[in-house]
């Protein structure tokens, strides 16, 4: 939670970073030297389909592969259980990283907490 709040809503308190299901949803995280520096959460929706939710990376650890490691990790895991849809609220400034991990929208574009995002989709290829 607090690496959550510190880099997705620095202003808001802890409490905001918070969602419901978080307590069922699974969540991973990468650790260097002790030290959480990247974390997403995995909601399941319905049979094979989750949502990728909550995903951060402290800013001094962004844009060195630790997100694409992370997420590529999760994905294939959950894959391996039988996922074939994934879904993600994307913050439209973070598109063309998602575009890169087989991401594409399915959505229009939307605001949320004052912030535009657009939903973006990523199906098993079987």
């Amino acid at each position: 939670m607090p690496l959550r709040q510190q880099v997705l809503w620095p202003d808001k308190p802890l409490a905001f970073s918070a969602v419901p299901g978080d307590d069922t949803a699974l969540h991973f995280g990468v650790y260097h030297t002790g030290e959480l520096i990247c974390c997403l959460s995995a909601f399941s929706l319905a049979e094979g389909h989750w949502q990728i939710r909550k995903f951060a990376t402290l800013p001094q650890w962004q844009r060195k592969g630790f997100g694409t490691i992370l997420l590529t990790t999760v994905l294939k895991q959950l894959e391996q259980q039988g996922a074939q849809r994934f879904e993600l609220d994307a913050r439209q400034t973070a598109c063309a990283f998602y575009e890169k991990l087989g991401f594409a929208p399915c959505s229009a574009p939307f605001e949320k907490s004052g912030l535009p995002y657009i939903r973006m989709a990523r199906h098993l290829l079987t």
